[in-house]
């Protein structure tokens, strides 16, 4: 299980997301849609202005490609 993303952790989280959206060719909005998520939310993940919450985690992962580790370290 991934615990609570807080403080610097959740700033390098919003880069890792935006890092690997970009690796991926995807827009804030295309990203959204896959993972079932506002844009909104996506830009403010981006930004470290929140976490993800777990529900939200597996579909990141999903839409994203990637293990768990790779996004959230």
């Amino acid at each position: 299980m991934v615990a609570a993303i807080e403080g610097n952790d959740l700033s390098a989280f919003g880069q890792r997301l935006h890092y690997l959206r970009n690796k991926r060719g995807l827009t804030q909005t295309e990203l959204a849609v896959m993972a079932h998520v506002s844009v909104s939310a996506v830009r403010d993940w981006e930004k470290g202005r929140r976490s993800p919450q777990k529900s939200h985690r597996q579909e990141l992962c999903r839409a994203l490609k990637c293990r768990p580790e790779d996004l959230f370290g």
